[in-house]
Parts: C-alpha cells; structure tokens; sequence
C-alpha cells in the first residue's frame, strides 16, 4: 500500500493536468493510420492488415466513433465531430443495407449498439440525417425481436450479444415502443432462468447451458442479467424483477470467493479470477452498487469495498495472473480496473481509490508503444493465446477505449462531464 501510494504523489505531483488529453490525441493519431474511406462514410481497421470490415461496438468502428465524439466534446475541435459522422453515416448503411443474424443484434456485438452510437453523434451534431438513419436502426432492432405476447426473447441472454445489454440499452432509448420491449425483455429473462445453489442464475444461451458451461460474471452471466432487472425495476417498479434480481445475487453469494471475486466459469476456469469488466470485480461491482441503490443495505457497498481492497493488494499492475494478462483495454484489462477505481473515488469519496487509478493508469501508459507522434497499445485479447500480440483501434480491446478512459480521466481533473457514457454503467 505504502509503495503505490508514494508513486502516485510521485507521479501526479510531475504529470500535468492535459497529460491524458495529449496521451488521447496521440492515441487519435494512430487511430488514424487506419482509417478507410467507403461510401457513404469510413471505417476503422480493427488491427493493421484487416482485410475485413467490423462495425460493431466491442472491437469494431462503433467504437471509435464514439471515440471521436468523445474528443470533440472535450476539445471543441471540429474535424473530430466530422469524423464521428463519417463512422455514423458507414454505421447506418452497414447495418440497414443486410439481413442479421441474432450475433449481430446485441448491444457490444451489432445493431444495438450501433443504434447507441448514432445517436449519440446526432446529439452533438443535430444534423438530420444522422437522427432518420437513428430511427431506420431503431425499427430494424424492434423487428429483430422474437416477440411472443409478452415476452420478447433474443438468442443470447447476456450484456454483451444478448437480451440484458439490449434491454439496458433500450431502458436508455427511453421511449414508449423501447421501454415497452426493455419490459418483454425482463420477462423472457424470468422465464429463462435458472434455479441454481442459493437462488437463481442464467446461462447466456441454450447451448452453453447443455454443456453445462456457465459464467457467473457480469459480461456473459448473472451478475449482468440481474443488473438489468434491476434497472428495469427501477423503471416499472414491478416486484418481479426485483425479487429475481435478490435471488440472482443471493445465488452469487454461494459461490464468492473470500475475497467477494467470482470464478471466470464453471469448467475449466473454477480456479481463475477476472479482474476487469468482462468477469472480473471491476464489472459484478456494478449490480452490487445497484443493489445497494434500490435497497439502501450498505451491505452491498462494504463487499464492493472488499473486492478493491484485495485488487489493491494482490499485486496488479506489475504482477501478472492467469485471469490479468497482458492486456490494457476495458473489457479485460487495465482500463477497465482504473475507471473501476475512478467511479468508487467519486462514490465513496476516498482518495486512496483515486490514487489506485492513477497508478493503473501510469501502467497502461508505460506499456503503450509511440512512433513519432502516435500511441498505441500491442497486447494479448485472449488468455488462452498469449503470444497472439495485436495493436487494435476498437473500444473493449484498443487504443479507442484506452483512449475514452483517458478523456474520462482528463474531463474528471477538468470538471467536464462526460458524453458517451454505457447503459450498462449506474455509477
């Protein structure tokens, strides 16, 4: 504790307050490099060589579009927002130009988040063809739904491909149609679930559930599926999600380590411990803050406090594990630990969170690569390959979401409030 506590006053005390704007710009910079201009707007290679074109929101140009609209609400710079609207424009025309399968559909892998990102470009520019290629989304993602009187089912049943980031999403839409189907959504999510050691639990699809493949955390599991009931109680004030959301959480509680982490799965992972957004405490955290907002039980707040206090002392950044490799991005990485602690400083007012943040964040800069005026981030995305490196410009694993976590920080040192925050995020 004592040796990252004199780092941080070391490096706060020589960094100065438009560090991680310029690290943001210099980040833009490469981000550049692989831009492809085609009709009707541009797309991002996800790493140097694609041949293919991605658009979604988890590794594709979704991301950097709100990277783009992020960078022109904190600067001012108009080029930023004419390059976020050359990505809608490409977002609209791929999405609505094609049939989609339900891998296309959710809000970090396809349309939804797409329609996410859209809109959020249309509310910094008004112009209106971004708000008309908004609602053509918007009608495709209402057809995408398999509707079945009051139930509204989706493939998958998770945050990131499925029915709880959709619903999360459309609880943010906020309208008659989208809260009408966020509501459908709960439901199915009821029928679907599972009873399980202490409460309740989802698998994300029917196939992982007949391998008897579960994932507890938050991405792909019950941590995320609740949290969205939770939400959606907050909205309707229907007990029904409520009383699952407990029972989904008193599940949870079952299987926490001592520490209050959550094993990665139930196969071969029992003993790995995420530590980021993905199945890490950095995203479970979210529906224990959430509980604690609809119950006011500071029991909650006392097992996230927990969970940091064995995420500051367990060795990160410097010390490796099998569950926090090499990766600086959001979803699995660095990133998403430093925002983590970030959001509990503004919460819980402690500094020691705050400085726990910056220390993460020195890490990612320190492992980052320049070439002349540009930063990007070679990495591992996947624990299973660790010697498939890759630098990648998209949000969850890239130099666009490195890049919002470092605005974020900039606007928090400045006092601006952020644009592009997620459905998924209450803090």
């Amino acid at each position: 504790m004592v040796r990252y506590l004199f780092l941080v006053v070391f490096l706060v005390g020589t960094t100065s307050a438009l560090a991680q704007l310029e690290q943001a710009l210099a980040a833009e910079r490469w981000i550049r490099t692989q831009r492809v201009e085609q009709a009707p707007g541009v797309y991002w290679r996800v790493y140097p060589g694609d041949s293919g074109i991605t658009t979604n929101l988890y590794s594709g140009s979704a991301g950097v579009v709100l990277f783009y609209a992020e960078l022109f609400h904190t600067t001012r710079n108009p080029d930023f927002l004419r390059e976020a609207e050359a990505g809608a424009r490409f977002l609209i025309h791929h999405y609505s130009s094609r049939a989609l399968t339900q891998d296309e559909v959710g809000f970090y892998t396809g349309l939804a988040g797409a329609c996410f990102t859209v809109k959020k470009v249309y509310d910094l520019s008004r112009k209106s063809e971004l708000l008309a290629g908004y609602q053509k989304l918007m009608r495709q993602l209402f057809a995408s739904a398999r509707v079945r009187n009051k139930l509204a089912g989706w493939q998958y049943t998770d945050v990131v491909y499925g029915a709880s980031g959709i619903g999360l999403f459309l609880l943010r839409a906020n309208d008659d149609i989208s809260n009408d189907l966020a509501m459908r959504t709960g439901n199915q999510l009821l029928e679907v679930a599972q009873p399980a050691e202490g409460g309740v639990r989802w698998f994300m699809d029917s196939t992982l559930m007949k391998q008897g493949y579960y994932m507890p955390n938050f991405s792909h599991g019950t941590a995320g599926n609740g949290y969205f009931l939770l939400r959606l109680y907050q909205k309707t004030k229907d007990k029904r999600y409520l009383d699952k959301a407990l029972q989904a959480a008193a599940h949870l509680a079952t299987i926490e380590h001592d520490n209050k982490w959550i094993r990665h799965d139930d196969g071969n992972g029992r003993d790995i411990f995420y530590l980021s957004w993905c199945h890490g405490p950095a995203g479970t955290a979210r529906f224990y803050y959430e509980l604690f907002r609809v119950t006011q039980d500071s029991a909650w707040v006392k097992r996230i406090e927990q969970a940091a206090q064995a995420l500051m002392t367990c060795g990160i950044p410097g010390q490796q594990s099998p569950g926090f490799w090499n990766n600086q991005a959001p979803c699995c990485g660095s990133a998403g630990v430093a925002e983590f602690f970030l959001d509990l400083h503004l919460l819980l007012k402690r500094t020691e969170y705050l400085d726990f943040s910056m220390v993460m964040t020195e890490d990612i800069i320190k492992r980052g690569r320049s070439e002349g005026d540009q930063l990007f981030w070679p990495q591992a995305e996947h624990r299973r390959q660790p010697d498939l490196i890759q630098a990648q410009t998209g949000y969850m694993q890239g130099a666009a979401g490195i890049g919002l976590w470092l605005l974020h920080l900039h606007q928090y040192r400045n006092n601006i409030k952020p644009v592009v925050v997620f459905p998924d995020k209450s803090y």
